[in-house]
This record gives structure tokens, C-alpha cells and sequence, in this order.
């Protein structure tokens, strides 16, 4: 039992009983700001946004590039097999593409799916980095509960569940949840799940999370998918409850040269980056349902390839 709100039932397991709602604290609030660009052809520039250094390290414009170009060969050029029906170990509906796409990426290199070019050393330290920039978007951290889209093995989950009161994440992999519930075993607020395809967040109730963030996975899914996440993911937040989301600009040099190497070719592939630009992305989070408390841009040559938006749930 954690902060007497949901009782988990062994360490890094799939299964809860929930328990009645605490809220972790007042709504979230903070001034919307853009990260200066870079100079040109300034060299080394890491991604970061407000205090912390986080998220995928960058080296201007050749490793975005670099990392585009790997991510597709780690993925696989072709569209998986559709007589390739796969069920996932937790009893999730069947289902193909992504499901099939993913299962396979994590079996030939997990890690090199998850953040493309990464040593072991920076695969750690960048989510640690990541973990503390979501501790401090919170009110409580340590009775908060959190949700994360897309959790991969855990690269996350490893730093953030030691500083959170409970820690759920989901994955469409069932492999990427194997490997997961291995890394984070000694873990006993986390729950890990494996979602069908279109399943998104239906598992959750309403109103239970006191954040919910995803780095680096809604721009692997058609726009339609993620907009159903994001709207999901106001459901299962409570009134104030913290968003925090990550999307490639379409204005980058690095992702307008990604969007026109996916038209070019066939057949597509189903994990392909889909960018966004500012605007879009400002529309869609409001559309769903939030008021964006904090917009910045980062990373790549000018300093402006990654979108992060932090955003509250209106009541």
C-alpha cells in the first residue's frame, strides 16, 4: 500500500487494486518559454530544457541525422508481416503493426531501439535526467502517482521509481515489458502492462494519475493514435494533474530530411517519425483537453528539433 491509495501486488507486476484517489498537490503552473537557438554550426549542443540537462543528448545536426538513420535500420525498412498475429502475455486483445514492429526491434537490441547510438553509460544517465526533470513538475513526488506512455525496458522507470509513491507504465511490446519487469524487479511500486495497439490507456480509471508523460513514442504512431493518448491521458488524470509530452519538429533541418526520406519510401514504415510543428502541437494538447502551462524547443543545429510541452488537465 502506498500513501493509502492503491495496493500493488508484488514488485514490477502487472496487477493492482485500486484504492481511493489522493491528490499529490495544487496544479502545476509556470511561464510559456522557447529556448534561444543555437549559433550556427555551434558544436556539442545537448538537449535541454529550463534547468536540466535531459532527454536525448544531441551533437547538432549529424547525430539527429545519425540517430534517424540507425532508428530505421533498428526498425527495419519493411511493414511486418500482417499473418503475424501476436498475443500479448497479459490476455490484451490481438493485434499487428506496431505491436509486431516493436517485439521485433527489442529482441535484435532493445536499447539501441529505445535511444538510438547510446552507450550503456549515456542510456542511464539520460534517464536519470529525465526522472529528475518529472520529480520536479511535482507538487509530492513521493505520493504521487505516475504514468508513463511507453516505457520501453524501463530506462526511466529505473531512476523515477525510487523518487515517486507509485509508478505505472505501459508498452505495446510484450518483449520491451519482459525485459522490463527484469531491469526494475527489485522495484515494488511499479506496474508494468502490456496494451494492445488500440487498447491505449483503457485499463486506467478516471481521475488517477497525478502525471502522465511520454518521451521519444508518440511520434512513432500515426497522429490519430497519439491524439487518442492524449485525450486518454486526460481522462485518467485528475483536475490538475500534470502533462508532460515530447514531439520532433517538421521545422528542424533533421525532421524536414526525415519527413521527405519517409515519402520517398514504400513501403512506409509503420514506426516512422511523424513531425510536428509548435503551433500544431500547442492545438492538439489544448484540443485534448489541456491548458499548456510551458513550451520549449531544443536540440539539433539551430537548437529546435525536440517539442517539449508540459500542460495541465483542466477540470
Amino acid at each position: 500500500m502506498f500513501g493509502g491509495r492503491g495496493q500493488l501486488v508484488g514488485a514490477a507486476r502487472d496487477t493492482f487494486l485500486p484504492g481511493p484517489d489522493v491528490k499529490s498537490g495544487p496544479p502545476f503552473s509556470g511561464p510559456l518559454r522557447r529556448l534561444p537557438p543555437a549559433r550556427a554550426k555551434a558544436p556539442n549542443r545537448s538537449c535541454s530544457l529550463g534547468s536540466n540537462d535531459f532527454a536525448l543528448r544531441r551533437a547538432g545536426s549529424t547525430a539527429v541525422m545519425r540517430r534517424l538513420r540507425r532508428l530505421a535500420g533498428a526498425l527495419g525498412r519493411r511493414r511486418p508481416d500482417a499473418s503475424r498475429r501476436e498475443r500479448p502475455a497479459d490476455g490484451a486483445p490481438e493485434s499487428t503493426g506496431y505491436k509486431s514492429l516493436w517485439n521485433d526491434a527489442a529482441r535484435a537490441d532493445a536499447r539501441e531501439a529505445i535511444l538510438t547510438g547510446a552507450t550503456e553509460e549515456t542510456f542511464e544517465r539520460t534517464g536519470q535526467e529525465d526522472a529528475l526533470r518529472i520529480r520536479g513538475l511535482l507538487a509530492d513526488p513521493a505520493s504521487a502517482r505516475v504514468l508513463n506512455i511507453g516505457c520501453g525496458i524501463g530506462r526511466v522507470e529505473r531512476h523515477l521509481a525510487p523518487l515517486v509513491g507509485e509508478l505505472f507504465a505501459v508498452d505495446v511490446s510484450g518483449e520491451m515489458i519482459r525485459r522490463a519487469r527484469e531491469r526494475l524487479a527489485s522495484f515494488g511500486n511499479v506496474v508494468l502492462r502490456e496494451v494492445a495497439s488500440d487498447e491505449y490507456l483503457a485499463f486506467f480509471p478516471d481521475g488517477f494519475f497525478d502525471l502522465v508523460f511520454s518521451l521519444l513514442v508518440l511520434q512513432h504512431v500515426e497522429k490519430e493514435d497519439a491524439f487518442r493518448y492524449l485525450e486518454d491521458a486526460r481522462r485518467v488524470l485528475r483536475p490538475g494533474g500534470i502533462l508532460f509530452v515530447q514531439f520532433p519538429n517538421l521545422l528542424s533541418p533533421e525532421y524536414s530530411h526525415a519527413f521527405r526520406s519517409a515519402i520517398a519510401s514504400r513501403p512506409r514504415n509503420p514506426a516512422r517519425v511523424r513531425p510536428y510543428v509548435e503551433a500544431e502541437v500547442r492545438h492538439l494538447v489544448a484540443l485534448a483537453g489541456f491548458d499548456p502551462r510551458e513550451l520549449t524547443v531544443s536540440g539539433g543545429s539551430r537548437g529546435d528539433a525536440e517539442i517539449y510541452v508540459v500542460a495541465v488537465r483542466r477540470e
